[in-house]
């Protein structure tokens, strides 16, 4: 590079904050330019059968009106309780020491590799720590959900391809 001649480029945190913004966008694809530098986007087109489940699981975790979920502050300081919260710190809700297992991260949460093939796990099921009980899908990478204790795979607490949030209970083990 001349030293007079500046490199067109654009800084990565950049790129990744377009991507997520895609990825969280109905969009199915990006191009974009910036000072001689460009690249393009595009969503693969999920099947039929996929787009119905995905519409039903998103309309089933669109909140309540009025609710306003609790965020965390950028401060560290607790967040401030919102009526979201307020129903999920009921007594009769669950908590994490009824033997929960919490999703890794947010995304589409599936029982079997495929649509064709056999569950992970099933309900009556004895899993060991470490064993693959389920896949998350978030940016269209495949994070496998593992068995953080052993036990017997008690219930189910989401759908099948039901879109979950971070640390969102998926099943009970016991």
């Amino acid at each position: 590079m001349s030293a007079g001649k500046r490199e067109k480029t654009m800084e990565l945190s950049e790129i990744f904050s377009v991507w997520d913004r895609f990825e969280r966008s109905s969009a199915v694809e990006l191009a974009l330019e910036k000072e001689g530098f460009s690249f393009r986007l595009k969503k693969a087109e999920p099947s039929s059968t996929c787009r119905e489940e995905n519409a039903s699981a998103a309309v089933k975790s669109i909140p309540a009106a009025g609710a306003v979920l609790a965020l965390p502050r950028s401060d560290g300081q607790a967040p401030v309780r919102s009526d979201a919260a307020e129903e999920a710190a009921r007594p009769d809700a669950l908590s994490p020491g009824e033997g929960l297992l919490l999703s890794p991260l947010a995304g589409t949460f599936y029982r079997a590799p495929s649509p064709d093939a056999d569950a992970y796990a099933s309900i009556g099921q004895l899993v060991r720590k470490g064993d693959v009980v389920g896949v998350v899908e978030a940016m269209k990478l495949f994070n496998e959900v593992k068995a953080d204790r052993e036990g017997e795979l008690k219930e189910f607490l989401v759908q099948d391809g039901e879109f979950v949030e971070f640390h969102q209970p998926l099943m009970r083990i016991e």
